[in-house]
């Protein structure tokens, strides 16, 4: 007479196993990689998706700086980089050039890291008219000395958009400003610290984030080609 046992109720099933810590690893390193691969995928032949979010990063750069500003009572300055710009000091910004974007303030200096579009973009000088912040009309309301590319570089005129403690633009005048962003490119040597073959795509669309003067609002545009 054969005597057959029941498991136990605290036995698991021996054809029951879960994941291992490396095989967890494993399985999330193939994901990253393959993140890593269709992402430039989509952004190419979606380039209207990346500049949208492009788009919404620079208005949560400026709507930092904007509060910043508000909350610290203080003038802030979200620095834009020229072509023409001078990087002494710092020759790897010039990748910044036509392409970044940064908070500064008089008191704390540059508030975080670089911010770039994505590659393919650059700023617009023409799309949004007299209202461009870069166009090659250049007005008091949006040049300011700014210490660059450092915080103890020697003070430079450069293109900013720049908010008071009240939250409205710091500028002379009531005069809207954007920034656009479009199709295009630039070489950049970061050994040098020199910008230079800025050229914009024929044809393309450009997005434009438009930033009022009295109230410090900011809303999207787009210009079709």
């Amino acid at each position: 007479m054969s005597i057959v046992r029941e498991p136990s109720r605290g036995m698991r099933p021996t054809d029951r196993r879960s994941f291992t810590l490396v095989e967890l690893l494993v399985v999330l390193g193939i994901f990253a990689l393959l993140t890593t691969i269709a992402i430039p995928v989509f952004l190419k032949r979606n380039p209207t998706a990346a500049a949208q979010g492009a788009l919404l990063r620079l208005k949560s750069t400026l709507s930092l700086a904007r509060q910043w500003a508000v909350t610290r009572r203080t003038t802030t300055y979200v620095v834009f980089p020229e072509d023409s710009s001078v990087f002494t000091g710092a020759p790897h910004l010039a990748a910044a050039a036509m392409r970044g974007y940064n908070i500064m303030t008089t008191n704390e200096g540059w508030l975080s890291e670089w911010q770039f579009l994505p590659m393919g973009f650059v700023f617009s000088r023409t799309h949004g008219g007299n209202e461009n912040l870069l166009s090659t009309t250049i007005t008091n309301d949006r040049v300011f000395s700014i210490p660059f590319p450092l915080t103890n570089s020697t003070p430079r005129a450069m293109r900013c958009i720049s908010f008071s403690p009240n939250g409205r633009l710091n500028q002379n005048g009531g005069t809207t400003l954007q920034v656009v962003l479009t199709s295009g490119t630039i070489d950049a040597n970061i050994t040098n610290g020199t910008a230079s073959a800025y050229m914009v795509y024929p044809n393309s669309s450009a997005f434009g984030l438009r930033i009022r003067p009295l109230t410090g609002r900011m809303s999207l545009v787009e210009y079709n080609p």
